[in-house]
């Protein structure tokens, strides 16, 4: 096999595992996985954009920008999924964290509107 050919099957490839991992269940609580797939999608389109598809000739360099901003379109599409499960969450009540956290997250509002909250800073 040809180095444009792999190259082309892996491009394929992960354009398949996007559309996959979209539309697993439990996409949206699996940081690990969204953040994997962002960083897959990203190392992709720079590497289209700085040497492109190999086996491709010279005059073809609108196509690597062109699947580059695919792949970009997939990190889009992919964050405002992640957004609206969130938001989803947030709206059902579900509680995600512990109390800690809620307790850290209200003495930085504290902080932020100027209250008397605990002060870190001497």
């Amino acid at each position: 096999m040809s180095d444009g050919t792999l190259g082309f099957v892996a491009l394929i490839a992960m354009l398949a595992a996007n559309r996959l991992v979209l539309s697993l269940a439990g996409y949206g609580t699996w940081k690990w996985l969204f953040w994997s797939i962002q960083f897959l999608n990203l190392g992709a389109a720079c590497a289209l954009v700085l040497w492109g598809l190999p086996g491709l000739p010279p005059g073809f360099w609108i196509v690597n920008w062109f699947i580059a901003l695919l792949f970009m379109w997939h990190i889009v599409e992919n964050n405002g999924k992640r957004v609206k499960h969130l938001r989803a969450r947030l709206a059902s009540g579900e509680q995600g964290h512990d109390d800690a956290l809620d307790h850290r997250r209200e003495a930085l509002r504290d902080k932020l509107r100027g209250g008397s909250g605990d002060r870190a800073d001497s």
